[in-house]
């Protein structure tokens, strides 16, 4: 007996299982024990019913979910790649929501230095300042304005005493966007890394 929707036979896929060394070969090998296993109990399904059952599994397996469209895009950069020891640089994210997307200027956003003892951030919350463009909804919450890049800056300090040389700062920014069609909103939080330079 061959396995509905594939050529491979029962016992080639249970007692050769090194045949299966590719990602579709090893897709395949689980096909037809699933076949096999369908079979072997007896579930009442048809021939045709299981090609339809194990059709839906292929692509189960072998497709991955459509991912959700980005809601904010953030570009981020470091003012300065360079900085002493005890001294500061900037970390600038340039935030632009999609359109039906808006981010809150409260809760404020917030940003966390992961994995380093040897930089840490000045304030870690956003308060911005007289350029930056808001809106007040008719709820009354503060927004910035969806209609500019917002541009959201922390200052980070460098260690005293810290080597010259390269340190990889990994952050996680932390920000509040709701959405203008629906209502629903959420926090979010996306990691960048800075590449720093310290020098003498």
């Amino acid at each position: 007996m061959r396995c509905p929707i594939i050529s491979l036979k029962l016992n080639l896929c249970k007692k050769n299982k090194d045949f299966c060394t590719t990602k579709a070969q090893r897709t395949q090998s689980f096909l037809c024990e699933l076949c096999a296993f369908v079979v072997k109990f007896n579930f009442g399904l048809s021939g045709l019913g299981i090609s339809i059952f194990l059709i839906v599994v292929f692509f189960g397996v072998n497709f991955a979910p459509a991912q959700e469209a980005e809601e904010v895009k953030i570009t981020a950069k470091a003012v300065k790649d360079t900085v002493r020891a005890g001294r500061e640089t900037k970390f600038v994210f340039h935030m632009q929501p999609a359109e039906g997307f808006h981010v809150n200027v409260e809760p404020q956003i917030k940003l966390a230095l992961l994995e380093t003892k040897d930089f840490t951030p000045v304030a870690e919350k956003f308060t911005p300042d007289a350029n930056a463009k808001t809106l007040t909804t008719e709820d009354g919450y503060k927004i910035f304005d969806p209609k500019h890049t917002q541009p959201v800056t922390f200052a980070v300090k460098a260690a005293k005493g810290l080597k010259p040389g390269k340190y990889p700062v990994k952050t996680k920014l932390t920000y509040f966007f709701c959405s203008d069609k629906d209502g629903f909103c959420s926090f979010k939080s996306r990691e960048f890394v800075f590449n720093l330079v310290v020098i003498k």
